[in-house]
């Protein structure tokens, strides 16, 4: 495999996937690992937390020119998310012992007392995608370390570079190397991975096609299994709203890594007398955003990750319009390789397929509506369930309405964004289990019961 710059279109580097001996040796250097790791005190695994934000504060530099070379980020957001990435190392090293602390359970019969223990599980499997190369390997790996488990990463070949450098910077804040190692191999290494017994469980950032397939590997060898998959975020612009304001946050939602999230802005519905001022306002937005090499810290408007996923992304806008939808706006700037000029496409309510597939990329869709029950519904139809987002003045309606609406993250007012202190997860084919905060890191460790008798 090899790392390609999807701006200059150049070779970055080639890379060799890991033989069978070799992935049998990461396997079981990492169980031998966690028999020590496991018994540490809480206290004990705190000071890698901080020394890991302070790796990734003194490698930002490196990692962040990584990251734009590898996949298009540009520079400024790669070195937003290596220190949104020290943050929550941080804010996790704070909390974390209180959240796993042993709980005492009052009011058993016959006097007995209990507690509720958490244990870790041993090494965890994770996949990880492309598109937040740093931010979603730590939200998942950092949690699990500080509760006991190792790590075993598969990241997506297109960072391979950034895989090696994250983990070199992981290996150095932990007392053992081989608490977390980088596994390069291919999808049916990955199966045998997984149904190895050494391995405890599974967490997958990326595709729900990827997560189906994961999930029932992962349930036909009984592992606990987390999945964060894509979406399709709803925004509701209700008829009360700044316009202008909701316009351009939730152009900014769609935007954010180029528009390659799967927690980004997709679909905005406007009241149909709103439609126009909406629609002028967001291509406001997306005019004024500069392109170029994504490694300037000046450029703002980045590239698409790779041609196949450009190519992919440009079939589906085709789609759409071959079903109805209407190109409105369409960004004028130029720029090299793998870009993809933002656009806009207004889309009437009732057609289906825009609401069932994930464009990854900086291609708004717009609906007019007229009926705030049917716009629910239509918001809800999509089989994703992870962001959604409703602008307004009448605070209690926003609430009202948030609360209808199927996702696992849901903001008022602004767009949805990942962070430390909230769960972090999906419903329906967005997936399940949580990231994050307490609620994430209790996902992979064992709840024992321990109960003592009085003599």
């Amino acid at each position: 495999m090899k790392t390609i710059n999807p701006f200059s279109l150049e070779d970055l580097k080639s890379y060799e996937y890991l033989s069978s001996v070799q992935v049998e040796k990461y396997i079981a250097s990492s169980f031998q690992a966690w028999n020590s790791w496991k018994s540490t005190e809480h206290s004990a695994r705190k000071p890698f937390l901080f020394k890991l934000a302070g790796s990734l504060r003194k490698s930002s530099a490196s990692l962040s020119e990584l990251m734009s070379l590898e996949m298009g980020k540009p520079r400024k957001e790669a070195l937003a998310e290596i220190e949104k990435c020290a943050v929550t190392a941080e804010y996790l090293a704070e909390n974390f012992e209180a959240w796993l602390a042993p709980e005492l359970v009052q009011g058993l019969s016959r006097g007995r007392s209990a507690w509720i223990l958490s244990e870790s599980l041993g090494p965890v499997f994770t996949i990880m995608p492309w598109n937040f190369p740093i931010w979603q390997v730590l939200r998942f790996a950092a949690p699990a370390l500080a509760a006991g488990n190792c790590v075993l990463l598969k990241h997506a070949d297109i960072v391979a570079g950034t895989a090696e450098a994250l983990t070199e910077i992981f290996q150095k804040s932990l007392p053992d190397a081989e608490l977390f190692l980088n596994l390069h191999i291919n999808h049916e290494q990955a199966a045998l991975v997984i149904g190895d017994p050494r391995v405890r469980a599974v967490s997958m950032t990326g595709s729900t096609r990827g997560g189906r397939e994961v999930g029932a590997c992962a349930g036909q060898n009984l592992k606990k299994c987390v999945l964060e998959l894509g979406g399709n975020d709803p925004y509701l612009i209700l008829p009360d709203a700044d316009i202008d304001s909701a316009a351009t946050l939730s152009a900014k939602g769609r935007m954010v890594n180029t528009g390659q999230s799967c927690v980004a802005a997709k679909r905005f519905f406007v009241p149909r007398r709103k439609m126009a001022q909406f629609s002028e306002k967001m291509a406001e937005y997306f005019s004024s955003l500069k392109t170029g090499p994504p490694i300037h810290e000046e450029t703002t408007f980045g590239v698409i990750a790779s041609e196949k996923l450009k190519n992919e992304l440009l079939v589906q806008v085709d789609q759409l319009k071959s079903s109805g939808a209407k190109e409105i706006f369409r960004s004028s700037q130029k720029s090299s390789g793998c870009f993809v000029p933002a656009q806009i496409l207004q889309v009437d309510l009732s057609l289906k397929s825009a609401h069932q597939i994930e464009l990854f990329g900086p291609v708004a869709l717009v609906f007019a509506y007229d009926d705030l029950d049917e716009v629910v519904a239509a918001a809800n139809s999509s089989p994703y369930g992870l962001g959604a987002a409703v602008f307004g003045k009448d605070e209690e309606q926003c609430l009202s309405i948030a609360r209808r609406l199927e996702s696992g993250l849901i903001f008022v007012n602004d767009f949805v964004q990942s962070e430390a202190r909230l769960p972090f997860g999906g419903v329906k084919d967005s997936g399940f289990g949580r990231e994050l905060t307490h609620v994430g890191i209790r996902e992979f460790v064992n709840f024992r019961s321990l109960v003592r008798n009085p003599l």
